[in-house]
């Protein structure tokens, strides 16, 4: 039955391809961004649940 409505549909074979071409770029953008950030950064994020509160000398920048 399934199998049936989708041989109907014209072009759809292109939805697998284009889904799996997004997630692919979403996920290279979001490494190259991960790989591409300041060490100092991380240390900073890294100790924010450790602390009770952001002090004034540490900025944590989002974005």
């Amino acid at each position: 039955m399934i199998s049936k409505v989708l041989n109907d549909i014209s072009g759809v074979g292109i939805y697998p391809v284009a889904t799996l071409i997004i997630f692919f770029s979403i996920f290279g953008f979001m490494l190259v961004k991960v790989l591409m950030r300041k060490k100092s950064e991380d240390a900073v994020m890294a100790q924010l649940p450790l602390e009770d509160g952001v002090t004034p000398t540490q900025e944590v920048k989002h974005g």
